[in-house]
This record gives C-alpha cells, sequence and structure tokens, in this order.
C-alpha cells in the first residue's frame, strides 16, 4: 500500500450540510450515505485530494485512463 502524503488543500469539497427537504421539478438532489469526499485535480494527470488534503489516487486505479476522456487543459472536479 502506497503512504498518503498530506499536502494543505487548495480547494475544499463540498461538504454535507442540514437543510429542510424541498419538492421542485426543476430540482434533483441526491442523498449521500457514506464515500469518500474529494476533489480531482485535472492537469497533465488526475490526481485526487481529499478534504484532510491527502492524495487518494492510489486508492480510484480504475480512473486512471480517464484524463484523456476529459476535453480541457486543467480543471477541479468535486
Amino acid at each position: 500500500m502506497k503512504s498518503e502524503s498530506k499536502s494543505k488543500p487548495r480547494l475544499n469539497p463540498m461538504l454535507a450540510r442540514s437543510a429542510e427537504a424541498f419538492s421542485d421539478a426543476q430540482w434533483i438532489f441526491e442523498v449521500k450515505w457514506d464515500g469518500t469526499r474529494a476533489l480531482c485535480y485535472v492537469n497533465e494527470k488526475m490526481q485526487f485530494i481529499n478534504r484532510r488534503g491527502t492524495d487518494i489516487t492510489y486508492r480510484y486505479p480504475e480512473l486512471e485512463n480517464m484524463r484523456e476522456d476529459i476535453h480541457c487543459s486543467s480543471c477541479v472536479l468535486d
């Protein structure tokens, strides 16, 4: 298992917050039950950083080849 390097996050992923439920045909929402909150930094490669600033890219090897499907030079995905 690779070690997880920590660095100060450049941005923070959105976090769930308590709110009153709503009903509107123009909006949809999905309840987040569990999982990891992370941002994906896309440049020459993709890097997943969790909300504590830990690089968790190695946890998602199935996403390694997705970079070629993202048609921009750089972006941040939440």
